[in-house]
């Protein structure tokens, strides 16, 4: 179908929906629900909201279900089995396999599940007359059309609702050098090396500066005066007559 009309038929009691299924003979949609073990049904309109069954045992995990007649069938995965149900009440309920390892869909096979109709985009000429695609519309009323044309992605529908014309795009494309793998590492050496140089120079600096504004001061030894021939003239005759030499008496 081409999507129109789209509106929800439920907004409650759904939170983990695995499987559905439509029963075309009583127009209604049947679904089943892992998280609140539930399986439900609504009308193709939305109203007359039904929950058929509610069971932990055979709605431990159910994957898929399918509809014939007034029997409903599902496959549950933690279980591995196959039950079939009054699709009415949820009553009779009756389990028909065992053992079913991965099982992952049901289908049955019957021409009242899906009873032929026509193909109204090959009706009258080969895809409705479509260039690219033909998807029939609902019959909302008398006047809905039995199928409209569709275009793929970059496309529009001409005029004529049948063929399709290219969207010009224009796209502004900046061009972005990327520098070579080498100059980013020859970079980081760089800045690696003027860290160093700057640090070194700061120390240098600091040092300077230290010994620049160090102060010191001299004093003058008064028990120790440097004495030399030069400063000091000394009489040696003058000064040995005076010297006497004192012994012990033995």
């Amino acid at each position: 179908m081409n999507g129109f009309d789209r509106h929800p038929l439920v907004r409650v009691d759904t939170q983990w929906p695995n499987g559905i299924t439509l029963d075309l003979i009583k127009s209604h949609l049947y679904w089943l629900d892992s998280k609140l073990h539930m399986l439900s049904s609504v009308d193709l309109n939305g109203p007359d909201l039904r929950i058929v069954l509610k069971s932990l045992e055979f709605l431990a995990h159910p994957l898929a279900l399918t509809i014939f007649e007034d029997r409903v069938y599902w496959i549950d995965r933690e279980n591995e089995a196959v039950y079939g149900a009054n699709k009415f009440t949820g009553s009779e309920l009756a389990t028909l396999a065992n053992n079913c390892n991965d099982a992952q869909d049901i289908i049955v096979y019957h021409e009242l599940v899906q009873p032929s109709g026509k193909n109204w985009c090959e009706e009258d000429m080969e895809s409705g007359g479509c260039e690219y695609l033909c998807l029939p519309t609902p019959q909302i009323n008398d006047h809905s059309p039995k199928y409209t044309c569709s275009c793929p992605n970059g496309y529009n529908l001409e005029e004529n609702s049948q063929d399709c014309q290219r969207i010009n795009v224009i796209t502004a494309v900046s061009e972005v050098s990327v520098p070579p793998e080498g100059t980013s590492a020859a970079w980081a050496i760089l800045l690696l090396l003027l860290l160093v140089t700057a640090a070194v120079g700061g120390y240098l600096i600091w040092q300077n500066w230290q010994h620049k504004n160090m102060k010191s001061m001299n004093f003058d030894n008064p028990v120790y005066l440097k004495t030399t021939e030069e400063d000091l003239p000394i009489d040696i005759g003058r000064h040995s007559a005076s010297i006497v030499q004192t012994y012990p008496a033995i």
